[in-house]
């Protein structure tokens, strides 16, 4: 039989701009504060630019700068270099 893709919801517009929170790190420039943002909160369409953390119950991603992330159609976390 045909089996229909799965479609996720549109990212809410504050998805992208609004992370949780934020988490001290300790970079080549010395400390700094990054943005944390929920996975669970990132529908399809959201967009993060590095430097910024994603964390999920199973795992945390680290977004270096100049690296970007944009939630796929089918929910995947999609990451390319900036530029």
């Amino acid at each position: 039989g045909h089996v229909e893709p799965i479609a996720l919801p549109e990212a809410p517009a504050r998805a992208a701009a609004a992370p949780t929170g934020t988490r001290r790190v300790f970079t080549a420039r010395g400390w700094q504060d990054w943005p944390v943002h929920d996975r669970a909160l990132l529908g399809r369409g959201a967009r993060i630019a590095g430097p910024a953390i994603v964390e999920q119950d199973d795992s945390t991603l680290v977004l270096l700068e100049g690296w970007r992330a944009e939630v796929d159609r089918r929910g995947n976390l999609e990451l390319r270099r900036a530029g």
